[in-house]
């Protein structure tokens, strides 16, 4: 435990960051001094010819240019330590023996010595430029994500802070170089560059080597293959098959490798904004060494132009503050879009004054160049710091160095571009033209920047990456379905809606799992209400009001409701259609929703097969096995035994969770993947409770990650499958109840979709426990879905099956597990009695218990399915599939008719005793009060959530079209729901954030008022059971995620013609 101690002090971000800090500001002051200072002393060595300064400079950057990349994939394999010591030795040995060559030179040589030593200058010179490059990108672009995720420091700050130590270094380091050189000697300059450069390198070296141990997340597994490794490999094979010429081959490898990193960094979804950035090294319009050589011709003395410089640099200075804060409020998109324009339109009207004055009044036309410069250089310096927090969030572990490596070649690219320019335009009369192709390069910029942003992540920290030769095209298409025809409005049928998808259906998925008894002889009962009923508004009263009697004044009738905004689809559907008949579909057909995946996942069912790997993390994290490790792992053992039901939205789970905690408990000690998951879990609700930091969740999580891949490699045994997902599900909680910065390298709630894919032909036969987590999992898969996650929405599990099927399921599902149940092929006899003695010995016995699932499980499948349906939904939306076309917008009329009338088959088959949710005093003569209201109240979240999906559905297929008074209505029954749970325990359950966001969207100034402060104490009150709900909380679906937006909404009305989307 000492030893713990001991390293959680030492990675704390007051001792690690001056550690980080001194070793960039020694090695950026090194790097910008002797850059500055070498030109200077090559001009006092030669006074009568830039030659020599000029083909310094030029073959320093063109060193650049055709190395830099391939040093960037090297850095990527190697270890973080070994890389960023051999850029520090690499930066320094050139520097100081350029010196000596530089102080040879101040006495007199023969000719041909100086060439000699002129070239030797250059060569030291291109080395000195890589090593620097090396170590920028290892440090600005890879250690700064780690550190931050590690040490929990926000990103942008962090970003901010190396880019003022980069700026000081570049206005003071020249500055002392020139006044050693004016007021000393050039003797005495090159003397001191050569002794500060030698003086830092011990600091710097153990300082960046304290870094890198203090913050154990910098380890690299080594000898890592990387796909671009991969795709060379292939590359090679295929041109020895089938080119036998050896020059040709040889060309053709050549170019390959040469043109690899290049087509890489095209490939990456950030490379526009990567481009833009680079396109702002094509300029003049910088206080460079042609800016003001202009800016002396045109009468400025050298005193004046320093002051100018300096104030351009706080300008800059003050972009790395603005940066942050505009990050922080409307998104690196955003504010790199804001900090562009603003350089673009700083410099206006100094472009402007060249075009028109610069003949007459030359020296206002440089005034209003230092002007214009001096403004633009705050938007500079915040678009640059915009896109660095994009490329670090865009690029995966294994490309950063090597796309910034990258990246910077194209900068010094477009940096000699800007040279020749003035070399081309070389009279400072001639001056406006290479002004003009620099503006016109900060215009092409911010063309391109605003043409395709790039698209990032929200939740969960997942490297988004496009992996070199794999395919991430679409997984589904489209079908069109032939017609609907128009209903009779005299049989209205039933639809509702739920996107809640996300939040109740793991509320759903808790209350009542699907190992229940169901009443299947029960005779359909329906309510005597009229088809029509006129619109009414409910009044709000406050959650605490007096009358006891809030209940449901007037019946909804969810038959009409459904029929008339069936219409309402039918008719929209006429508008696009001119003579179609559509008839409906008892049974949902397979339909494909052309499916647009916007961002990239880094493996997909394709990688992984029937026998596929899910991908493993960049490093090894450090293995609990401290001499207290033992008893910290039994802590948390005790402490996942004796657990509460985990504090999020799943809903009521108090009598699940302790069914299901004590099986997992058992099953572990036999089963070596459960126990790290458990930890995990267990680690990270501990932490909540006890309002601490987690330990090592992130250890435990990748162990137990590393176990369920093993397992799942190759052909798969029923109770190995079973575990597999058991111990999915703990990893997700863990995931869904994890703090900011947490960001696991494989994230389940990202990726488990892929695992329901594969398996889902063997887990849909699968009945009590197993049946239970598996349902859990594919709710929590939903949530992620609607929350935003990646990848295929697995459209399939929203089909609904045959009504025989239907009523199949639900009685298998419902039956308890010492009762007789189909025998899977596959399964394990042993396994199998296994499993069957642990529910025997496990199961509850408390009647209440036992009558509460009879009642329940049976609406939980219908709710089950109901939330499937959301795949379906999703797949329409904007993100996922083209939209905007009219045969877009027909093709989605059709998917959503089909929709609709699968709701309506749905809702026609639940089970009746859902319909006791409007009539929770009938249950008093029969069951316990308590029961009883538990009972109504699971079936109202049931309701709420189904008529939430209706809605959701609505929104997305008719975005553009008004609301309609049925709308309106269903918006008032939710809105009624929620008072009924908040009238009886002082707040509403967490399950109905999702059905009251969306009626916060469609409902009235009054209703907004009253769903805002609904959330407000939902998440007032999981704060105080430690649940975070800051901003990272919106991937995982808490209730201040939509506390935010629904203020928003409240707010601003117009709020509500906004598309359901999280994305937005």
């Amino acid at each position: 435990m000492e030893s713990e101690s001991f390293a959680d002090d030492d990675s704390r971000p007051s001792r690690v960051l001056p550690r980080l800090y001194t070793s960039h500001f020694l090695s950026t002051w090194n790097s910008r001094m002797f850059e500055f200072g070498a030109v200077v002393f090559l001009a006092s060595i030669f006074p009568d010819t830039l030659l020599f300064a000029s083909l310094y400079a030029l073959i320093r950057s063109l060193s650049a240019v055709l190395l830099s990349s391939w040093l960037g994939s090297l850095v990527d394999r190697m270890d973080r330590l070994v890389a960023i010591r051999h850029s520090i030795i690499w930066q320094r040995i050139p520097v100081a023996v350029s010196c000596v060559f530089l102080a040879v030179l101040l006495i007199p040589q023969p000719e041909h010595w100086e060439w000699g030593l002129f070239v030797g200058l250059v060569l030291l010179a291109g080395v000195e430029k890589l090593a620097s490059i090396v170590n920028t990108v290892s440090v600005e672009r890879d250690w700064a994500i780690v550190i931050s995720d590690a040490l929990h420091i926000p990103r942008e700050d962090l970003n901010a802070s190396m880019r003022r130590i980069d700026l000081f270094c570049k206005l003071v380091a020249p500055v002392a170089v020139s006044l050693m050189d004016g007021l000393l000697s050039t003797k005495v300059a090159i003397w001191t560059v050569l002794g500060v450069n030698v003086a830092g390198v011990l600091v710097e070296y153990f300082a960046i080597a304290q870094v890198y141990y203090s913050v154990p997340e910098l380890v690299r597994t080594p000898e890592r293959v990387t796909c671009q490794d991969e795709e060379e490999a292939v590359v090679v094979v295929v041109v020895v098959a089938e080119d036998r010429r050896p020059l040709i081959r040889k060309d053709s490898q050549t170019i390959q490798k040469t043109t690899s990193p290049w087509r890489m960094y095209v490939r990456q979804p950030v490379f526009l904004a990567s481009f833009s950035l680079s396109l702002l090294y094509l300029t003049v319009l910088s206080f460079g060494p042609t800016m003001i050589t202009y800016l002396l011709h045109t009468g400025f003395t050298s005193l004046e132009v320093s002051g100018m410089r300096i104030a351009a640099v706080l300008a800059e200075i003050s972009g790395t503050w603005a940066a942050p804060f505009l990050m922080d409020r409307i998104g690196p998109i955003r504010s790199g879009l804001w900090f562009l324009n603003w350089q673009f339109c700083s410099l206006a009207a100094a472009v402007a004054a060249f075009a028109v004055l610069n003949r007459s009044s030359p020296q206002f036309v440089a005034g209003a160049l230092v002007a214009g410069v001096t403004l633009s250089r705050m938007g500079l310096w915040g678009f640059d710091l915009s896109v660095q927090f994009l490329i670090q969030e865009g690029i995966a572990a294994d490309y950063r160095a090597q796309f910034s490596a990258t990246e910077m070649a194209l900068q010094s690219i477009f940096e000699m571009i800007s040279f020749a320019t003035t070399i081309i335009f070389s009279h400072p009369e001639q001056f406006k033209y290479p002004v003009y192709i620099s503006y016109g390069a900060i215009g092409t910029a911010a063309v391109c920047f605003a043409a395709s942003p790039p698209k990032l992540g929200v939740q969960a920290g997942q490297d988004p990456v496009v992996v070199p030769g794999v395919s991430h095209a679409g997984l589904a298409k489209s079908v069109i379905i032939p017609g609907i025809g128009s209903r009779s409005p005299q049989s209205p049928r039933s639809t509702s809606s739920s996107s809640s998808a996300v939040h109740e259906t793991e509320a759903a998925s808790d209350l009542s799992f699907l190992r229940t008894v169901s009443q299947l002889t029960e005779q359909p009962f329906h309510h005597a209400i009229p088809p029509q009923q006129p619109p009414r508004t409910h009044t709000i009263p406050s959650a605490s009001g007096s009358s006891d009697a809030v209940e449901f004044p007037v019946p909804f009738d969810m038959l009409s409701f459904i029929g008339e905004i069936n219409s309402d689809l039918q008719q929209k559907h006429l508008d696009l259609t001119h003579d179609g008949a559509m008839a409906p579909s008892p049974v949902v057909q397979a339909n494909d929703g052309l499916f647009h995946d916007e961002r990239q996942m880094t493996w997909g069912p394709r990688e992984l097969g029937d026998g596929g790997n899910i991908p493993e993390s960049e490093s090894s994290p450090r293995t609990a096995t401290s001499a207290g490790g033992t008893v910290w792992e039994e802590r948390l053992l005790e402490h996942f035994r004796e657990s509460q039901p985990p504090p999020t939205i799943f809903g009521p789970v108090d009598l699940e969770w302790k069914y299901v905690r004590d099986i997992i408990a058992v099953q572990s000690g036999t089963c070596r993947m459960l126990l790290p998951a458990i930890y995990c879990y267990s680690d990270i609700h501990k932490a909540f409770v006890e309002g601490r930091r987690w330990k090592l969740a992130q250890t435990y999580h990748h162990q137990a990650s590393t176990e369920i891949q093993s397992c799942l490699f190759g052909e798969v045994s029923e109770p190995v499958l079973r575990r597999a997902f058991t111990g999915v599900l703990l990893l997700m909680l863990a995931e869904l109840l994890s703090p900011d910065g947490w960001r696991p390298p494989t994230s389940y709630l990202h990726t488990a979709y892929l695992l329901l894919q594969r398996f889902h032909p063997r887990t849909r036969s699968w009945t009590g426990f197993s049946r239970l987590i598996i349902s859990w999992v594919s709710l929590l898969d939903i949530k992620a879905l609607v929350a935003g996650r990646d990848g295929d929405p697995l459209s399939e599990l929203g089909n609904l099956t045959e009504p025989e099927t239907l009523t199949t399921c639900t009685a298998t599902a419902a039956t308890l597990p010492h009762q007789q149940q189909p025998k899977d092929d596959n399964a394990n006899p042993e396994d199998e009695n296994t499993d069957t003695l642990l529910l025997l010995l496990l199961l509850p016995t408390q009647p209440s218990y036992l009558i509460y699932n009879a009642i329940v499980g049976p609406a939980f499948h219908f709710f089950l399915q109901a939330q499937q349906v959301t795949r379906r939904i999703v797949c329409i939306d904007l993100h996922h599939r083209t939209r905007g076309t009219v045969s877009d917008e027909f093709e989605v009329l059709q998917i959503a008719h089909q929709v609709g009338a699968d709701l309506e088959t749905l809702w026609n088959r639940r089970p009746k005793v859902l319909d006791i949710y409007e009539r929770p005093d009938a249950l008093l003569d029969t069951l316990a009060p308590h029961l009883a209201v538990t009972i109504c109240r699971t079936f109202r979240q049931y309701v709420a959530g189904f008529l939430a999906l209706f809605v959701y559905l609505h929104r997305v297929a008719f975005a553009i079209y008004p609301r309609t008074d049925r709308v309106y209505r269903a918006v008032d029954q939710i809105i009624q729901l929620a008072r009924v749970e908040a009238h009886r325990d002082q707040h509403v359950p967490a399950s109905f954030v999702w059905p009251l966001f969306i009626a916060g969207l469609e409902g009235s100034m009054e209703q907004r008022t009253f769903i805002v402060h609904e959330i407000q104490r939902m998440a007032a009150l999981e704060e105080a059971v430690g649940v975070s709900v800051s901003p990272n909380a919106t991937s995982n679906g808490t209730p201040g995620s939509e506390l935010g937006i629904g203020g928003t909404a409240a707010r601003h009305p117009n709020a509500t013609k906004a598309w359901c989307c999280w994305r937005r």
